[in-house]
């Protein structure tokens, strides 16, 4: 398995890139035939390129800027670093498709160097907040092999370290339905370590936990967690990542969409702030579903 990183690497690159090579190009007043026309390159070659599907090379990037009349050395020689970053190797590029899909390998590389990351969870606690014994008893109950619940609860652990460990780390918001919270992974005992420790984190000041009660009511997006990746830099814009029972997609360059989910969020914490603290409603479900022994519960 891969070692825990400090930040974002290749990822962050070809996003940034494919955001800078189309903004020089807009400003160039360029169509993508005629750019392509002028490099001798096939349009799809140069869609590509601006989709982030293929990697450029340096001297790709540095034809591009010319091209598009970028002089100052220092911005060409930063973009040609760039390209040499994007073409080193993703962070979770080694994780099998059994272990994690191809959106939730891009959703991990993106969010270690995010400045927030907001969340909606109506299901189950987040990844990043994970105890083993919860990680663990979770892939069982999805009916995971041995390979694939081993695979999963270790790539869990290496997420939370890539990304809780980082120095800076990302700002953490989250909205926990309350059946997240009261939804019984494996024994009373593995509840109760899941919820301290839960409890711990939200008295760290970089996180924000809310609880939606089930008494907050109905709202679009029951069912669907979403996460929302916010970066410290002009040319990363905002990533939606969405998980339900029948979707899984990530969205990098639609700011509608993206607004949309925002401005749900923003209405899921006001409702949620109608509530009890986080930590009082947490300890509340921990005393009352989870404190009594295995033997009184049957």
């Amino acid at each position: 398995m891969t070692e825990a990183v400090p930040g974002g690497g290749a990822e962050f690159a070809r996003v940034r890139l494919r955001t800078t090579i189309r903004k020089y190009r807009a400003s160039a007043m360029l169509t993508q035939k005629e750019v392509a026309g002028e490099l001798g390159w096939s349009v799809s070659k140069l869609l590509r390129l601006e989709q982030g599907a293929s990697p450029i090379t340096p001297s790709g990037i540095r034809a591009l800027m010319s091209l598009y009349g970028v002089t100052d050395p220092a911005v060409i020689e930063s973009q040609v670093e760039m390209a040499k970053q994007a073409r080193g190797p993703m962070i979770y590029e080694a994780i099998s498709s059994e272990i994690a899909t191809r959106e939730y390998q891009e959703l991990m590389g993106l969010e270690t160097g995010a400045k927030v990351i907001y969340k909606y969870e109506p299901a189950v606690i987040p990844g990043l907040f994970q105890t083993e014994d919860y990680a663990s008893n979770l892939s069982q109950a999805l009916k995971l092999s041995p390979e694939q619940i081993e695979g999963q609860v270790e790539l869990r652990m290496l997420r939370q370290a890539n990304v809780l460990e980082s120095t800076p780390r990302p700002e953490l918001n989250f909205i926990l339905e309350e059946a997240a919270l009261c939804r019984k992974i494996g024994t009373n005992e593995v509840m109760l370590e899941q919820l301290d420790h839960l409890l711990e984190r939200a008295k760290e000041s970089d996180i924000s936990l809310s609880m939606l009660p089930l008494a907050a009511g109905a709202h679009p997006r029951m069912g669907t967690a979403f996460t929302i990746l916010q970066f410290d830099d002009d040319d990363l814009p905002d990533t939606l990542y969405r998980e339900g029972a029948n979707i899984e997609t990530i969205s990098i360059d639609k700011p509608d969409e993206v607004q949309y989910y925002r401005e749900l969020f923003a209405e899921l914490h006001k409702r949620a702030g109608d509530f009890p603290s986080f930590s009082d409603q947490l300890v509340d479900i921990r005393r009352q579903r989870f404190s009594r022994t295995e033997q009184e519960v049957d």
